[in-house]
């Protein structure tokens, strides 16, 4: 059975990273979702003497890929995003913590507005 090189880097590094993580940081890097990137089509390589029909179906390849590329981003922003609330909700934590003054306050119950009865006009 052959193995592809990348697929021998990617085991290596994969091992490499859960050995020299801490325990912790394993728990951690589940929180986080994982936006694949998009790799080019290698039918683009290839197109300069191409067929029409592969040329056809390397265009339909490129714009999957381009569409893959915003999808990428989209992912990448709302991942940040996510990445950037948790570090805050964090920080808030380790505040209140430290100082009660930064917890969190329960917003205060209204008070119940006081009836006003309305006077009865008296009619002319």
């Amino acid at each position: 059975m052959k193995v592809s090189r990348f697929a021998l880097r990617f085991l290596a590094c994969a091992t490499l990273a859960a050995t020299l993580a801490p325990a912790h940081a394993q728990t951690a890097f589940k929180h986080f979702n994982y936006c694949a990137p998009p790799t080019p089509p290698s039918c683009v390589e290839a197109v300069t003497d191409a067929s029409e029909k592969r040329l056809k179906a390397c265009e339909t390849d490129v714009e999957r890929y381009v569409a893959s590329v915003f999808a990428y981003r989209g992912c990448i922003a709302a991942e940040t995003e996510r990445a950037v609330r948790e570090a805050n909700a964090t920080i808030r934590k380790m505040r209140c913590a430290r100082d009660p003054a930064f917890c969190p306050q329960q917003p205060a119950e209204p008070e119940p507005a006081p009836s006003r009865r309305r006077k009865k006009s008296k009619k002319k």
